[in-house]
């Protein structure tokens, strides 16, 4: 824990983090049960209408690499917040944008200030806690972060009936500069002045570069990623989920996130349970296992019985549910590669999840179809990527600890 945080303020602490990350999926998910009405009010067909999610997810890859070092340079709380009001900008421009062209800029311009909240967020985390006692936040984070995917659609759904899509920004405007108010009355600075870094180009590239070389950086890196990826597959498909494959309507997005929501809820509870006996590693061995369970069952099921409610949405509540025990683990041991540039590794880690996640919404998913097998086996892809690089990590880490 830094001076600058004391034990009496982790408790709010935590909890504006988990304000902060929720801005992520409430800009992703809320707007996924308007698409109908967005692409008659547009004229735009599916697939191109797609392309604003791709457009959002690598602008908040790629803000990620510049956020980073600005929140070791200028602190946390100055990060979070000035990417919070470019991010109500953003919104408003995509609620009033006349055409799909300038739509499609807010939203990734919405992406690009998201991506400022999330590294803040985890940075300050670990910046107030021991490595156990962060891990043990970033569950608590979770566990908030949870509400995030099933409220959105459901709020989305609502406000599309009632208001029209263009409420949905309108709204996004709203929490971010409630939030942004809030904050900046209330939130500390975890980042003390004589520990920031320089801003000046060769320093942040060499940072990091010095990043990507190390190997145990890299390789819990890439577990992290494509088993995130694996399960992020089903988030940005949601719209060939619940309307093409089950053929349900733009409010029964509850149908697939309320389950799921329910799962990484669970995994939360047990994550920090975790994280107090066993620690980090114990937290991804477990998941890597569900996750292997789960996506077993999921190509067993494509392959046997006909797409039903049950058999689709089963095996993505134990997804969920390891996904909720990986990230605290795998996010620990990650900016622990970095002390003293944690900013620079939450930003790294953030540009690769989120640009995968990118690459597959805009060249995966379209390939994918309609078709459930097909999202099975792309999952047992990642997936197997993640599980190579984390037995080869504990390898490497064995291989150096001391007899």
């Amino acid at each position: 824990m830094t001076e600058t945080t004391s034990r009496r303020g982790q408790p709010a602490l935590t909890l504006a983090a988990a304000l902060l990350v929720m801005l992520g999926p409430f800009s992703i998910d809320a707007y996924l049960p308007a698409f109908p009405a967005i692409e008659q009010h547009y004229g735009v067909s599916r697939a191109l209408l797609s392309q604003s999610l791709a457009g959002y997810l690598f602008a908040y890859a790629g803000g990620m690499l510049i956020w980073g070092p600005v929140a070791d340079h200028y602190g946390r709380k100055a990060t979070v917040i000035t990417s919070l009001i470019l991010f109500a900008l953003a919104s408003l421009l995509c609620a009033l944008a006349p055409g799909f062209t300038l739509f499609l800029t807010g939203r990734v311009l919405q992406g690009l200030a998201a991506s400022g909240s999330t590294v803040g967020s985890r940075a300050m985390i670990r910046d107030a806690h021991s490595a156990t006692g962060a891990q043990r936040a970033m569950s608590q984070v979770m566990m908030v972060f949870t509400l995030a995917p099933v409220m959105a659609p459901l709020a989305g759904g609502w406000l599309v009936a009632h208001l029209g899509w263009a409420s949905i920004f309108v709204a996004l405007v709203v929490y971010s500069l409630l939030l942004a108010a809030g904050l900046a009355r209330w939130l500390p600075e975890t980042l003390p002045r004589h520990a920031r870094q320089s801003l000046a180009f060769g320093k942040v590239f060499a940072t990091y570069r010095g990043a990507l070389m190390l190997r145990p950086f890299r390789l819990l890196l890439v577990t992290g990623t494509c088993t995130f990826a694996a399960f992020f597959l089903y988030i940005a498909g949601a719209p060939t989920v619940i309307f093409d494959i089950l053929g349900l309507a733009e409010t029964d997005f509850l149908w697939q996130f309320g389950p799921m929501v329910s799962g990484m809820f669970l995994g939360s509870l047990v994550s920090q349970r975790v994280a107090s006996r066993y620690g980090p590693v114990m937290a991804v061995h477990l998941a890597l296992g569900i996750s292997a369970v789960a996506i077993l069952f999921n190509l067993v099921q494509s392959l046997l019985w006909p797409p039903t409610l049950p058999t689709v949405i089963g095996p993505l509540v134990l997804m969920a549910f390891a996904i909720a025990l990986l990230l605290p683990g795998i996010t620990v041991q990650l900016l622990d590669c970095l002390p003293h540039h944690r900013g620079a590794a939450a930003a790294v880690q953030g540009f690769s999840q989120m640009g995968a996640n990118a690459l597959s919404a805009s060249l995966l998913l379209p390939a994918l179809g309609a078709h459930l097998t097909h999202f099975a086996l792309a999952q047992i892809g990642l997936l197997s990527l993640a599980l190579t690089c984390w037995v080869m990590h504990r390898k490497l880490s064995n291989s150096v600890s001391p007899a």
